[in-house]
């Protein structure tokens, strides 16, 4: 008996052995399969190792797919709000580590409290990201988190993580419709969110601003949106911690580069692509898929524009557009930056 169970193990490891390394190899091809056929379905695009989609959904950005995060890999799934909520929100399952912010912001109750003892909910204005967080907002934020725990809603994006690449395309459509059902909610009821008083005069103050532009005034955020030159303009006036600013969006010519620019902060980790102008190297931490076409994109002109933007605040570039995040709510003072980013945009794409 016992030299026939040694046969049988004999003979099963090398078939478990086999089965596990052949489930590893076919799952890249997996993961890759359901990232084509959801981006035919979606209208989206597939970068060239199969590991990630991204484009937009009903006009918000998306992106799921292989990512770097403090220097290592990830599976992330990202999706765009239509537009800032300016409440300075944070939402994120609670955990033994603090929730670390880059600005101190205050404890949010909802009053659901099956809701509050499982998610830790902060705001530069608690009173009306209450009043956000809708039993709608909370049903879509609690279904995702059920199946994704590293789920985070901000004032910008819903971001998860994900344990592996998508087994199949029909299991991303499903993360896709969830994603997008909870940020509808959420930009249903900031709708119904009253405006902040502290607002009300940079909304009074941009109605010149938005007639010369020929831009739509939404005083109620207060916003400005339309085109400049063709390109698609945001300026959302926001009250975070002690005092407003706006937010700037300027859209540009899609970078096949895969460009992204930001801050180069202390201690900046992943992808860092030098492009010998020490200037711009000790200000920016630049990153691409084509490094020679990042550079390209990067020209002189285009490194003197976004370096005299970065004088005044933050500035940050991507595959679609150029965002400061900081900019002054004085009409003149917005002008000024409006100009500095459309000549900065302008030089970007030129190098394209």
């Amino acid at each position: 008996m016992l030299p026939l169970l040694c046969l049988l193990v004999g003979i099963a490891l090398p078939l478990v052995a086999a089965g596990v390394l052949l489930r590893r190899g076919l799952r890249p091809l997996a993961a890759a399969t359901a990232y084509r056929n959801a981006a035919w379905r979606l209208g989206l695009d597939v970068d060239t190792r199969g590991l990630s989609l991204r484009g937009r959904v009903d006009g918000r950005r998306l992106f799921v797919g292989a990512a770097l995060d403090e220097g290592r890999p990830r599976v992330r799934a990202v999706l765009d709000l239509g537009f800032p909520l300016g409440l300075g929100l944070v939402v994120r399952r609670r955990s033994e580590r603090r929730l670390r912010l880059r600005r101190p912001r205050a404890p949010v109750v909802t009053g659901d409290a099956a809701f509050d003892t499982v998610f830790e909910i902060r705001a530069f204005d608690p009173d009306r990201a209450a009043r956000l967080l809708t039993a709608p907002v909370r049903s879509a934020f609690g279904a995702l988190a059920r199946h994704h725990p590293d789920l985070e809603l901000t004032d910008r994006w819903v971001r998860l993580s994900l344990r592996r690449h998508p087994p199949s395309d029909r299991w991303l459509l499903d993360l896709v419709d969830r994603l997008v059902n909870l940020v509808l909610a959420v930009e249903q009821a900031r709708e119904a969110v009253p405006p902040d008083p502290r607002l009300a005069p940079v909304a009074a103050a941009w109605a010149p601003l938005a007639e010369s532009l020929g831009c739509q005034l939404l005083p109620s955020l207060p916003a400005l949106r339309g085109t400049l030159d063709g390109r698609a303009l945001t300026l959302h006036a926001v009250h975070y911690a002690d005092a407003p600013h706006a937010e700037l969006r300027l859209a540009r010519a899609p970078s096949s580069a895969g460009l992204h620019v930001e801050p180069r902060v202390p201690d900046a980790v992943g992808q860092d692509l030098r492009l010998g102008d020490p200037a711009f190297d000790a200000a920016f931490v630049v990153r691409g898929r084509d490094a020679a076409a990042a550079a390209r994109e990067l020209g002189p002109e285009a490194r003197a524009c976004l370096l005299a933007l970065r004088s005044f605040g933050e500035v940050l570039v991507d595959e679609e557009r150029l965002w400061l995040p900081e900019a002054p709510v004085e009409p003149g003072a917005l002008a000024e930056r409006l100009a500095a980013a459309r000549a900065a945009v302008d030089a970007l794409d030129a190098g394209r």
